[in-house]
């Protein structure tokens, strides 16, 4: 009997702390509480692992400094290096030294570099010197036309030469064209014929000139191109 009453007395009386204790800190005590214990295991573990953390890296930079040898004088000289600024690059702009005609130019090269070489370049490095490289041979490649260039009289050229073959062009063709008339009126001619008789009256009127091959077979173009590219004594 008296276990009994012992009993009921230390759950009314827990109860009754329950009950006030939930009245004066409120009915989300509780989970505050929880709360508040992780929090604190929480920040324990934390500060654990951060202590053991610094620990360690002393530990294992004390025994590389021990164990380690020291490194060669040409690994810093290389760090340096690598942490330096990047150097402006100078660009010499002068191509043909007329202003006028080297601006557009520098930005003919310019949007040429960006439409066709930046755009996959920048994807595998960020290292300027290739597209200097680049940049470089094109401008010295319009030096070296624009430097042969000057040599040529064009005077003459644009004024004699080129009227000659012009006019000349055209009476062969005429020519041509008349006696591909001349023909059969009953067989018709065609474009082959006329490119076929127009080579005849070539070499007919120009004797030692024909320009057969060179028109119409591909190799031989290239190879006349190749001639008068790396072999001319204008280029070469």
């Amino acid at each position: 009997m008296m276990l009994t009453e012992a009993s009921l007395s230390i759950w009314g009386w827990g109860s009754l702390g329950i009950v006030l204790f939930l009245i004066t800190f409120g009915p989300f005590v509780i989970f505050y509480l929880a709360f508040y214990i992780l929090c604190f295991v929480g920040g324990g573990l934390v500060v654990t692992l951060l202590y053991g953390k610094t620990n360690s890296e002393k530990y294992l930079e004390q025994c590389e400094h021990s164990f380690l040898p020291p490194t060669s004088s040409g690994v810093p000289k290389c760090l340096e290096e690598m942490k330096r600024e990047a150097r402006t690059i100078k660009i010499d702009r002068r191509l043909t030294g007329a202003n006028i005609i080297d601006e557009p130019l520098q930005q003919v090269i310019q949007f040429s570099l960006r439409d066709y070489v930046q755009y996959w370049y920048y994807t595998l490095s960020d290292d300027e010197s290739f597209l200097l490289e680049i940049r470089q041979t094109l401008q010295n490649a319009l030096i070296q036309f624009a430097t042969r260039s000057k040599e040529i009289d064009w005077q003459p050229y644009f004024t004699t030469r080129i009227v000659d073959d012009f006019g000349t062009h055209l009476r062969v063709f005429r020519k041509a064209q008349q006696r591909v008339t001349e023909k059969d009126d009953q067989v018709k001619g065609t474009a082959e014929d006329l490119v076929e008789t127009f080579f005849e009256v070539e070499v007919e009127m120009e004797k030692d000139v024909c320009r057969d091959l060179v028109c119409t077979s591909p190799k031989d173009e290239e190879g006349f191109t190749f001639t008068i590219t790396f072999l001319s004594p204008v280029t070469g």
